[in-house]
């Protein structure tokens, strides 16, 4: 009996380091050359963009994905799988995988910014994403950013470890409430659980977690404060030199996120007024 419990708690340790590991894709030379092949992605779950509902990857992101192998297979004879390896909760070990694994896409609500370009390629930017500063539905009303220190006396603001978020906050910081504690936490789903359990915090977040939040009714509140330039351009990840970038520059143009069906997909998952916000 124990050498069957050794036995099967072996299997199940092989079962989840495997899990666990890496996934090496396919180069898009390769698939090209053999006329069929895998796109192997890692996904970082995202109100609207990217998610799991009961075993199926959905979203945004999801849709066009599949508009991307129609459009391989359209152009360049090449039949495409999209295969979703795996999720990752942690935004910093997501970039991290992306940025160090061979032929993987990363896909949610990745910023595009110039200090990640240095070390990843992007696609062209599959949307614009404004940002939102968020609270507990409690907490008093904020009309300017100057009103900081007074409104959210002893507040503390979260922010996603690794996010372009980051630089916001610090220099709301450093220009509006020195005296300001930030806090670094791994993912919006800690942040959002925070701001509903405390009316001493605030975030900065994507539009699309907003949206999340307002759809699942939660209690929070907007405030419609100037960030300046604050929509957001985001794009799919991979790794820096990565061939996958030559097909996604012509797939990904300012023509397909002008289409009729561009637009059904984001209306489908993020409703019809989304579509007002986006560029």
């Amino acid at each position: 009996m124990k050498r069957k419990v050794c036995i099967l708690v072996f299997l199940l340790s092989g079962v989840l380091f495997a899990f666990g590991q890496n996934h090496n894709g396919e180069s898009w030379g390769e698939v090209k050359t053999r006329g069929s092949g895998t796109l192997a992605c890692i996904y970082n779950e995202s109100p609207g963009l990217v998610y799991n509902e009961n075993g199926v990857v959905k979203g945004v992101c999801a849709d066009i994905l599949k508009d991307f192998t129609q459009y391989v297979r359209e152009k360049h004879s090449v039949t495409l799988k999209v295969e979703f390896v795996r999720q990752e909760q942690v935004f910093t070990k997501f970039l991290k995988d992306v940025k160090e694994t061979p032929n993987l896409l990363g896909v949610t609500n990745a910023s595009i910014t110039a200090s990640r370009r240095k070390v990843m390629d992007f696609t062209p930017p599959y949307i614009s994403n404004p940002m939102v500063l968020l609270t507990n539905k409690s907490a008093p009303t904020l009309a300017a950013l100057e009103e900081l220190p007074q409104k959210f006396d002893g507040y503390t603001a979260l922010v996603i470890d690794g996010s372009s978020h980051v630089k916001y906050l610090e220099d709301m910081k450093k220009k509006y409430y020195p005296g300001l504690s930030i806090e670094y936490v791994p993912n919006a789903e800690t942040i959002m659980d925070r701001v509903l359990k405390s009316d001493k915090s605030f975030t900065i977040i994507d539009f699309t977690e907003y949206f999340g939040a307002i759809k699942k009714g939660q209690p929070i509140k907007r405030h419609n404060v100037d960030f300046g330039e604050s929509t957001e351009e985001l794009g799919f990840i991979m790794k820096k030199g990565s061939d996958w970038i030559e097909v996604w520059n012509a797939f990904l143009t300012p023509e397909y996120r002008n289409s009729v069906g561009y637009k059904r997909i984001v209306a489908n998952h993020l409703g019809s007024s989304f579509l007002t916000l986006i560029k």
